[in-house]
């Protein structure tokens, strides 16, 4: 077995485990698989320690879902694991998701998108889509 997949599989379990601890529900569980799944393809995350991971996975897919649980009711549920720990890895995981959304949604230079299309917009330094150019004040 390939070690990121062993690696994978002990996540898994591991968020298993704390979400039959917290009592949470099916769908609660499913999705926060899905979110160690996302974060397996994340290399500066999937190099992380797996407890600190995991309890912050759940915790981000109660606070997905609406399902009041604290960071220190996750945190007790894995023995010797820190709030602190658990609270900066829930941070990093979101700045990378964000990070990681931004990308996506950042428009690809194509035909009719690179630098040129956008000076086709312009009218003598006003955007032709601005009040001003559409009223034909300001030249």
């Amino acid at each position: 077995i390939k070690k990121s997949t062993k690696r994978l599989k002990e996540r898994l379990d591991k968020v298993s485990d704390i979400s039959v601890k917290l009592r949470l529900v099916s769908e609660l569980v499913s999705h926060a698989q899905a979110l160690i799944h996302r974060i397996s393809k994340i290399d500066s995350l999937n190099r992380r320690k797996r407890d600190p991971v995991c309890a912050a996975v759940v915790y981000m897919a109660c606070r997905d879902h609406k399902v009041p649980r604290t960071l220190d009711e996750v945190t007790e549920q894995v023995h010797g694991l820190l709030k602190r720990d658990v609270g900066r890895t829930f941070l990093l995981i979101t700045k990378e998701f964000q990070a990681q959304s931004a990308k996506a949604a950042r428009p690809r230079p194509g035909p009719g998108r690179g630098p040129g299309a956008a000076g086709a917009a312009m009218q003598g330094g006003v955007v032709a889509s601005s009040p001003a150019a559409a009223s034909g004040e300001g030249s």
